[in-house]
């Protein structure tokens, strides 16, 4: 009977690992889906507002004049800053950097609280703990040290569109 409810038990383990991935897929497909939306949205309530604008000139050369006067200008540069590409993706990756670490660091606190154990199942897993929580570390610390690198070297080269980056 100990191992039909060991076989249960591990059976729900799966399940509820499983339920956690398609809950953390949908979670990162929601976030994405709705920040696409909302740029969307605020581009077209932008565009609809300059056509709005764009309509109460009489003529075309009083529109033309009135976009290259200063206000013109601060009108249609007047939008939020966006980061570049490359500053997202060293932030993405800084971000499972760091999700790496606390991985390895939690599978070391784990391994910790079963150091007392006698049983020679704990025993190996303790090992096996320790051994995935290595790697975990050492994913992170390799994100980090490549997104730091990454940022250094765009920051030296020129490439994140700096007018004043040194050119080397």
């Amino acid at each position: 009977m100990q191992t039909d409810d060991m076989n249960i038990y591990n059976f729900l383990i799966a399940v509820l690992q499983f339920a956690f991935v398609l809950a953390l897929v949908f979670a990162f497909y929601w976030t994405v889906d709705r920040r696409r939306n909302a740029a969307s949205r605020a581009r077209i309530a932008r565009s609809e507002t300059l056509g709005k604008l764009l309509e109460k000139f009489s003529s075309g050369q009083e529109a033309a004049e009135f976009l290259k006067s200063p206000e013109g200008h601060s009108l249609l540069d007047d939008h939020p800053r966006r980061a570049s590409r490359t500053n997202l993706l060293t932030l993405g990756v800084v971000q499972a950097g760091v999700v790496f670490l606390f991985v390895g660091l939690g599978s070391y606190l784990n391994a910790y609280l079963l150091r007392n154990e006698t049983d020679l199942n704990y025993i190996r897993e303790v090992k096996e703990i320790q051994f995935w929580g290595t790697l975990a570390i050492a994913i992170g610390a390799g994100l980090l040290f490549t997104a730091f690198l990454t940022r250094f070297l765009v920051r030296r080269w020129g490439l994140n569109g700096e007018k004043n980056a040194p050119v080397h």
